[in-house]
């Protein structure tokens, strides 16, 4: 989904990315939800299976080094998936 009609980078549309989209997205809807989100809030702590769930998806180190991906494209979708969701900081 595109708020201001611009496309998505091609190198985001790789494959590769879309899968770690899907993934990210997957992982917040079930385990991070607004539900969740609002009990974590009072407490500034976010459940340690949020956490476990997104090291074992592979959501963890995604500022990376150009020979593996570029830096922060997969952070990138990562505060994209985030922001849809309106979790916020």
């Amino acid at each position: 989904m595109q708020i201001l009609n611009v496309p998505t980078p091609a190198f985001l549309a790789d494959q590769e990315f879309t899968i770690f989209r899907q993934s990210v997205g997957r992982c917040l809807d079930d385990y991070a939800s607004s539900e969740n989100y609002d009990s974590w809030r009072p407490n500034k702590v976010v459940e340690r299976e949020l956490w476990t769930k997104a090291g074992a998806a592979g959501q963890f180190g995604l500022s990376t080094s150009s020979d593996d991906g570029g830096i922060g494209r997969k952070e990138a979708i990562l505060i994209e998936e985030v922001a849809w969701r309106g979790i916020e900081g």
